[in-house]
């Protein structure tokens, strides 16, 4: 047996691994190789985990998606899936979701994620609830449009799509039709506020997992109610959120909440002081009680209370602090407590420059933690031009040997890499 025979005997587990380190392009390479591996390598099972999608040159990068659908692509959207290779297909994204692409969608049930910047706002608001209430995930952009006012520089979101979002919450409660199968919503550039808040509570409390990327998401008072809901009944355990003003909630409601949860990503953005300090709160409700495993933080959190955030991390099992800003003064802290007793198998506090100063101690660290990464790499602008034009991203280099990174994944988990259409036809 030769070793292309070898290789295509494989098991669809193993050939399903290699696919995960291809993308498109690669991938289309294989299928011109022979007519055997053709066969192999378009096996719809192989390509059901590509994400299909476009979202236009002026919202989200091209790169964000394996292989990105083109203007001309769209028109033929119905076609497309229904080749062999995307019959399987389990991710779509478009820039705007109307009537059209609705049809689509419901005449192909494997499509199980589904993401998209704009709903049409003549989109039959019960068609749209019908559909969407059938996914598994949902990520809904919105646009990032702003009306200002000029009178005061108040920047407020828009919401036009308050009818499809309501009719899409009251499917998820509704009892007499079939039971909602979506477990993740992703929100960004989106305002419930014009939304009935008793029904948004419970609705958002139906999930396995939610995500609210912009602030102005939720009011003072559907923030309130939806933590009071949540610490009393609710389906959530994974919880993203970006900015989200907790102000006006109770601190042991909120640790009770995500207390519960068993991830919580937070993008803290730059605390600047004690008021602003929504981390620090929720660091010191934690304690040896506490159902939370997975905590990941994003933003600068240097005005965190060394003790407290040593104390509420080492309550966790696996923390993200990377790119955190933190003191010379945190880092001793915390590695101290977690050389005293800690719950921790993972730990991330890389890409903190302080972390050099404690190389002792961050060996010490590493004979009782699993995983800890604590590496530093610097990065280094070369200034080659004569007018100094820092946007050329040529002029930036990284300065260090990448095998020394601790396995840290500077690719931010897409692979950039010019699809195009490449071998759309093939």
């Amino acid at each position: 047996m030769d070793d292309d025979s070898k290789l295509l005997c494989l098991p669809l587990e193993i050939l399903n691994k290699i696919r995960s380190y291809l993308n498109y392009r690669s991938m289309c390479s294989l299928l011109l190789v022979s007519r055997g591996w053709k066969e192999v390598w378009e096996n719809p099972l192989l390509w059901s985990g590509f994400d299909l999608g476009d979202y236009g040159d002026n919202f989200y990068p091209s790169c964000y998606f394996e292989f990105s659908l083109k203007p001309r692509d769209l028109n033929n959207l119905e076609n497309i899936l229904n080749t062999k290779r995307f019959s399987a297909l389990k991710s779509l994204g478009i820039p705007m979701l109307n009537k059209d692409f609705l049809a689509v969608i419901r005449q192909h049930s494997n499509i199980r994620c589904l993401e998209f910047v704009e709903v049409d706002a003549g989109l039959d608001k019960h068609d749209f609830a019908e559909v969407l209430v059938t996914m598994e995930s949902i990520t809904f952009y919105g646009k990032d449009d702003m009306d200002l006012d000029e009178d005061n520089d108040n920047v407020k979101p828009s919401c036009d799509n308050k009818e499809q979002l309501t009719a899409l919450f009251e499917k998820m409660l509704d009892d007499e039709g079939k039971a909602s199968m979506i477990k993740k919503l992703v929100f960004d550039c989106s305002d419930f506020s014009s939304i009935d808040c008793n029904l948004l509570v419970k609705s958002l409390n139906q999930l396995e997992e939610l995500e609210l990327l912009d602030a102005n998401t939720m009011t003072s008072e559907q923030t309130s109610a939806f933590f009071s809901t949540c610490a009393v009944e609710t389906k959530l355990r994974k919880i993203k959120f970006k900015f989200w003003n907790l102000e006006k909630v109770d601190p042991k409601l909120i640790g009770l909440v995500f207390g519960r949860m068993e991830m919580v990503e937070y993008d803290a953005g730059m605390i600047k002081d004690e008021e602003d300090n929504q981390l620090e709160r929720l660091l010191e409700s934690l304690d040896d009680e506490t159902k939370l495993n997975h905590l990941c933080v994003f933003g600068y959190i240097s005005c965190v209370d060394p003790d407290i955030l040593a104390r509420g991390v080492n309550q966790l099992e696996k923390v993200n602090l990377s790119r955190s800003k933190l003191t010379s003064v945190q880092i001793k802290k915390l590695l101290s407590q977690t050389l005293k007793k800690s719950k921790l198998k993972y730990l991330d506090i890389s890409q903190n420059e302080n972390i050099q100063d404690f190389p002792s101690e961050v060996a010490e660290v590493k004979k009782k933690v699993s995983v800890v990464k604590a590496k530093y790499v610097k990065y280094t602008y070369i200034d080659e031009s004569e007018d100094n034009d820092s946007s050329d991203d040529d002029n930036y280099s990284f300065d260090f040997d990448s095998s020394d990174t601790d396995g840290y994944d500077y690719s931010y988990g897409y692979d950039d890499s010019d699809d195009d259409n490449y071998c759309n036809n093939s």
